[in-house]
């Protein structure tokens, strides 16, 4: 069993370092089945359908880009809020997306 502090770092090893599962299982000495389920442990079935259906639009030669964006902007699970957490030489950093109106 794994803490939700060791969860949180192998999820941001993997999806925020870009760390593959191999080099997380090395580092931590965690099995690659316990690693796995560490990543997909915050996504239900409907967020894979979401994710699924999103796929779907985006691929081949000539993806539907009308559909992607009205997918995203009647979809809050895709949005992002006004700052996101960026990682910079290896440390965190708050980026601001939103605009500031002065």
């Amino acid at each position: 069993m794994i803490t939700v502090n060791e969860k949180e770092q192998i999820r941001r090893a993997h999806y925020l370092e870009g760390k593959s599962i191999r080099q997380i299982q090395r580092e931590t000495g965690h099995h690659q089945e316990t690693i796995c389920k560490a990543l997909d442990a915050a996504l239900t079935d409907d967020d894979w359908a979401l994710l699924d259906c999103l796929a779907e639009l985006t691929c081949g030669n000539v993806p539907d880009f009308g559909a992607v964006r009205s997918l995203y902007a009647r979809e809050p699970r895709l949005r992002v809020g006004d700052a996101i957490q960026s990682y910079v030489d290896g440390h965190p950093v708050t980026v601001q997306l939103a605009l500031q109106v002065t």
